[in-house]
């Protein structure tokens, strides 16, 4: 028993060298079957191919909102983000303006130019649009039970300025601005900026909501930092303290 312990013992060290060749072999041939791999890629169909859409931030800014052409034209296309993106209607910026022109005279239009459009000519343009329209007052608890988005004022940097309110959470206030895109204000902020509670609301006749809304907020606008570089970058370079 012991002698052939002793040849077992012998015949692997005779084969140690060559053991070592062959793993040696293994190795060198290891990283060009790796690197062939990688050449032909994890994908072996080529008619298969994977996609993951990819949004700037500028895309997702403005992402759902009308965003204003012109100097004074926040109130149409504050307007027509409400027509487009929560009612589902086919509604421009510029095809609020048309209406706008036809329903003032000149003098009334160059005070437009001037100054903005008011919450009145809004209302009209809506009702001639087709839509149900009325300028109310509420207030900031009575907003918040709305179930529908509504257009109001704010007041930034000493100048009034149309945008849609979208919903409240976690203890902010969701916009969609025609200058800024989507952005948010804290609730209290909100409340010091927002001009004399006034709302404007905007409804096709028979319709109290819309299934086809993209104003809805979602994870991403919940979703913890998502806005804060966006509003913090605002608070520096406008300084809008009240923003968070």
């Amino acid at each position: 028993m012991e002698i052939a312990v002793h040849r077992e013992y012998r015949w692997n060290r005779r084969n140690v060298p060559g053991m070592v060749l062959l793993i040696f072999a293994a190795l060198a041939a290891a990283p060009a079957l790796a690197q062939t791999e990688r050449q032909a890629g994890i994908v072996r169909d080529p008619a298969f191919r994977m996609a993951k859409p990819v949004m700037s931030w500028k895309q997702m800014k403005n992402r759902h909102v009308v965003m204003q052409q012109r100097d004074y034209s926040c109130g149409a296309a504050a307007l027509a983000t409400l027509m487009r993106y929560y009612w589902g209607h086919d509604v421009s910026e510029a095809d609020v303006l048309v209406v706008v022109e036809r329903m003032l005279d000149a003098e009334q239009l160059r005070d437009r130019v001037e100054n903005g459009l008011t919450m009145a000519d809004l209302e009209e343009a809506a009702r001639r649009m087709g839509y149900q329209s009325v300028v109310g007052q509420v207030t900031f608890e009575e907003l918040k039970g709305s179930k529908v988005p509504v257009i109001v004022v704010v007041n930034l940097g000493g100048l009034n300025h149309f945008v849609v309110y979208r919903d409240d959470a976690c203890g902010s206030v969701f916009l969609a601005d025609p200058l800024r895109g989507n952005t948010r204000l804290s609730a209290e902020g909100f409340q010091q900026v927002w001009q004399r509670n006034a709302i404007l609301v905007v409804a096709p006749p028979g319709q109290t909501s819309s299934e086809r809304s993209q104003l809805g907020l979602t994870s991403a606008d919940l979703h913890t930092g998502y806005l804060n570089k966006q509003v913090i970058l605002r608070a520096a370079t406008n300084g809008m303290s009240f923003l968070k």
